[in-house]
């Protein structure tokens, strides 16, 4: 009875702590999600219309074009047809090779980070935090 009492309450200290990490990892993305947007936002608010753009969107679809009306939520891309895009649905954003550069401009492509580091350490963390909850509930 009493090994069963103590594995009961590691499972129920195992559940309540992964459902607050889900539900703060859930926040946190949403967060990044809409702070992304408003970065994207202001590099296409920086180009003007007709410059030509590659846009990599998050489902991984690619569209070129050039760039036309921006509006609050979203921007278009003259392919052969206007292309209406939501800011919350890219990924990158960079300018076409081929148009002139203006001084002071930024030409190059956003760095993609390596996140095998805080990946590692995330896995770390969670492998530690199981362990005490089984050293713990095992006492």
């Amino acid at each position: 009875m009493r090994g069963m009492r103590k594995r009961l309450t590691g499972v129920l200290i195992l559940l309540i702590t992964s459902g607050v990490s889900f539900r703060s990892a859930y926040a946190s993305s949403a967060q990044h999600d809409a702070e992304w947007a408003a970065r994207v936002k202001l590099q296409i608010d920086g180009l003007a219309p007709g410059t030509s753009v590659k846009v990599r969107l998050k489902n991984h679809r690619k569209i070129e074009g050039k760039l036309g009306a921006h509006a609050e939520e979203s921007f278009q891309v003259n392919t052969p047809q206007p292309t209406e895009i939501s800011y919350t649905a890219v990924k990158s954003v960079i300018e076409a090779p081929g148009d002139q550069a203006t001084p002071g401009n930024n030409q190059s492509p956003p760095r993609h980070h390596s996140h095998l580091l805080r990946n590692g350490l995330i896995v770390f963390g969670a492998c530690f935090a199981f362990a005490l909850v089984v050293a713990v509930a095992s006492k």
